[in-house]
């Protein structure tokens, strides 16, 4: 089920623009996360195909900042 619905959303992702839209994005931020819990992070390859804007942009899940930044000071 899981390699059906990734088809099915990278499917979308090219029907509605979202590819190029990721293209535009890294052309002008490169593929290194802007902002949030996750600056500085690489984006691989493999998410290309997916619609990487939030991700790229640090926006992500934004609800759960507060509780990765607890996470990152603990010491493990």
């Amino acid at each position: 089920m899981s390699a059906r619905a990734r088809a099915h959303s990278h499917r979308l992702a090219k029907e509605w623009g979202l590819i190029q839209l990721n293209k535009k994005l890294m052309r002008e931020l490169g593929t290194q996360v802007v902002d949030g819990p996750f600056k500085g992070m690489t984006l691989t390859p493999m998410t290309y195909q997916e619609h990487i804007g939030p991700y790229l942009l640090g926006t992500y899940e934004m609800e759960l900042h507060p509780w990765w930044d607890q996470v990152f000071q603990q010491s493990f």
